[in-house]
């Protein structure tokens, strides 16, 4: 099972699915790649993401590299926004 589908399985096991509570596994990742792709100077389909735990991903492309957090405004993960938690950086020969 992929994060986002483990992601949408975590809304429809809480039981707000229905109601709008939870934004689906792909508005969620759609967000997170336009917000990467503004930060990194890059287009959406030059960037991969890496899950690093249940609300943090590392998102690459275009030589740079950056980490976000999933941030909600409520505790069932509705009105959820992805947040740069790293100064997003020239990726170095340690790749």
């Amino acid at each position: 099972m992929t994060w986002w589908s483990a992601l949408l399985a975590g809304c429809w096991l809480a039981g707000v699915v229905a109601s709008g509570g939870c934004a689906s596994a792909a508005a969620q990742k759609e967000k997170l790649l336009k917000r990467a792709a503004f930060d990194l100077k890059c287009t959406k389909d030059e960037l991969s993401v890496t899950k690093i735990d249940e609300r943090t991903r590392g998102v690459r492309g275009c030589g740079r590299q950056a980490t976000y957090l999933r941030s909600c405004s409520d505790p069932y993960g509705a009105n959820c926004t992805w947040v740069m938690n790293s100064a997003g950086h020239d990726r170095g020969d340690d790749e």
